[in-house]
């Protein structure tokens, strides 16, 4: 996965803190579907021949806590549905299945069983499906590796889906005005993210060891 030609699409300045030891050709979305379609079509045009998705996922499936690895076999976006290369994400000892890709956040409970009822998958982003809509168009091989930010049960504030600029960088300000009147579920949050960093950070760790 450090090879040059590897495109990989992350939607914050944080995940890419941690993609940036792949090598490799490394565009941040700022976190939007539109995001990720320049992203990845920048990657391409610097001469990427294989994508990978990387970063935080919501969680659909009840069963899935903050900081589960999430390599899906299967992504769906719209009507598209693409199978993906474990052997690209490194992955294939871990958590299999089916993942969605919405152009919207997904933030609510109900909104997330409705969507794992729905599709039967177990996670969701946003940057994954333009990503695999790149790959399909451009014949390339795909992979996704993320791990799980927000639980099914976890309520994410509609606030917190304007929360990172185009950049992928947090919008301080912003975090601390809304924050403040509910400083608990702010501290809840932070804790699932961090516990999604620490599972991507020691993966990743794992991984590119010795291969410097």
């Amino acid at each position: 996965m450090r090879a040059p030609q590897l495109g990989i699409v992350v939607g914050l300045a944080d995940e890419a803190d941690i993609a940036r030891q792949f090598g490799g050709i490394l565009r941040i979305s700022g976190g939007t579907a539109a995001g990720a379609k320049q992203a990845v079509e920048s990657c391409i045009a610097s001469g990427a021949r294989a994508l990978l998705s990387f970063g935080y996922a919501g969680g659909l499936d009840p069963a899935l806590k903050a900081g589960t690895l999430i390599v899906p076999e299967t992504l769906i976006a719209g009507e598209l549905r693409i199978e993906t290369d474990l052997v690209l994400s490194r992955m294939d000892d871990q958590r299999g299945g089916t993942m969605v890709s919405t152009s919207w956040p997904v933030l609510s409970p109900a909104e997330k069983r409705k969507l794992f009822i729905e599709t039967g998958a177990i996670a969701v982003d946003l940057e994954s499906g333009p990503v695999a809509r790149a790959a399909q168009a451009h014949k390339l091989p795909f992979g996704v590796l993320r791990a799980v930010c927000d639980p099914a049960d976890r309520v994410v504030p509609p606030w917190a889906a304007h929360a990172i600029s185009a950049k992928g960088k947090p919008r301080i300000l912003h975090v601390l005005r809304h924050g403040i009147v509910n400083p608990g579920k702010l501290t809840r949050l932070a804790g699932d993210a961090s516990a999604a960093r620490r599972a991507l950070t020691e993966y990743v760790a794992m991984l590119t060891k010795g291969r410097a």
